[in-house]
Order: C-alpha cells, then structure tokens, then sequence
C-alpha cells in the first residue's frame, strides 16, 4: 500500500496556484522529459495587465498610481502593482504589472493587448510671447 501511495504522489500533479488548464503539450499515457512542459496554466485569480516600458519612464512610476488604460476598446484606470527588477534582453523594456479594475475583468483576457497612456514632462529651453506677435 506504501508502495502505491509512493507511484501516486510521483505521478500527480499540482498545481501552486488555482486556475485553468489552457493547453495541454501531452496526451495520457505518454512519457514525459524532465523539462518538457505538460501543461499551460492560465490563473483564476485577479488578471492583471503586463506592459513593457522604456527604463526612463519606469523611474517616473508611482507605486499604487493608477493610468489610463485601453483594453478591449474601453478605457479605464488602473493602479500600478510592482515593477519587476530586469530590463527584458531581447525588447529592452522593464515589464509593469498593472491591476485590473473590477469593472474591467469582463474584457480582460489572457494574451490581450492594452496600451496604457503616460504622461512625461520634457524639459526644454524656450521662451513665451502674446498671440498679437503673431502673424500668418
């Protein structure tokens, strides 16, 4: 009986979190390599939306500030997560996590594409001068 609970455990597989199987790479009774992906998981808890931005305007972040956010052709603000700590070697951006609002998790699906809208003040050397000095 020890034996059997032995072959189960090693032959079971769980998950760290809850979620959705999305993709399955291998069928039932097929051998695995160590390595080999079996599974894609897809999370069940809140979606959040991932965006890559150049390392300048990362510097620029508020944590918890929310942004202007359009997914799915609706606009709505969402509240900055974390910044993760690496500048990604083939796109040369560091990825945001963004919070999905609640009146928003309806649109958002996995692998959607959102553009979040930013501000940045550059600053330049320049001068004013009264409407009335210009002419056509």
């Amino acid at each position: 009986v020890e034996q059997i609970d032995v072959q189960i455990a090693k032959s079971s597989l769980r998950a760290p979190f809850a979620g959705k199987v999305s993709r399955r790479f291998l069928d039932e009774g097929a051998y695995a390599s160590p390595g080999v992906p079996l599974l894609e998981l897809l999370e069940a808890g809140k979606p959040e939306i991932r965006v890559g931005l150049p390392a300048e305007a990362v510097a620029s972040l508020k944590p918890a500030a929310r942004y202007p956010v359009e997914l799915g052709g609706q606009r709505f603000e969402a509240a900055v997560l974390r910044v993760l700590p690496a500048l990604d070697g083939s796109t040369r951006v560091v990825s945001v996590l963004l919070d999905v609002p609640a009146e928003a998790r309806g649109l958002a699906l996995p692998g959607m594409l959102a553009q979040v809208e930013m501000v940045r003040t550059l600053p330049e050397a320049g001068f004013r001068v009264p409407i009335s000095a210009l002419t056509r």
